[in-house]
């Protein structure tokens, strides 16, 4: 069994700053996520990526924008020495559809540990969001970090579940799970 960190992308890694990324040009990732992604590897664990991305199942973007939007995050985090998530998990659905795998449902994390065989009673998710924070807890996932980038601002005064921490960013939440292991 591997052991995993499952994080959101837009406003974790991603700066949120317009509502759908659909060009490579879009990307504008946070200073400090090659160095959170290297200290991710360094550590064992391996990296997925878990996003609600309703805006295609909208119409507003399609899967080869977002396609295009994660092959140029690969590209600037390989161009700064850290390694690709190993998996790329998103949810389609609009919020109306009922799905499985939107978060705060647990569907995307489910099916990494299922398709990687990930002990996710070692494995940790980082998000901006309660609803990410609420799929990791729900899966089974043994802490979770809520950051305050991105939407996380917003909700910095909601409750977090049992055993799960605030940071200020990606590398901040990084240092604070592994510092308690």
């Amino acid at each position: 069994m591997i052991k995993a960190f499952f994080l959101d992308r837009d406003g974790v890694i991603n700066d949120d700053y317009i509502t759908y990324l659909r060009t490579a040009e879009d990307v504008r990732l946070y200073p400090y996520v090659a160095d959170a992604f290297k200290l991710i590897r360094k550590h064992g664990y391996e990296i997925f990526i878990v996003t609600n991305q309703p805006g295609i199942g909208e119409g507003k973007i399609t899967t080869a924008e977002f396609d295009t939007v994660c092959k140029r995050i690969e590209e600037i985090l390989i161009e700064n020495g850290a390694e690709a998530p190993r998996k790329w998990y998103y949810c389609p659905h609009e919020q109306k559809d009922n799905c499985s795998c939107r978060k705060p449902l647990p569907g995307l994390i489910l099916n990494a540990a299922k398709d990687f065989d990930i002990d996710l009673s070692q494995s940790f998710i980082i998000g901006d969001r309660m609803s990410d924070m609420k799929a990791g807890f729900t899966a089974g996932c043994a802490k979770g970090v809520h950051v305050l980038s991105g939407f996380g601002m917003n909700e910095k005064d909601r409750e977090l579940p049992e055993n799960y921490l605030r940071a200020e960013n990606l590398l901040e939440a990084v240092r604070l799970l592994l510092k308690n292991l």
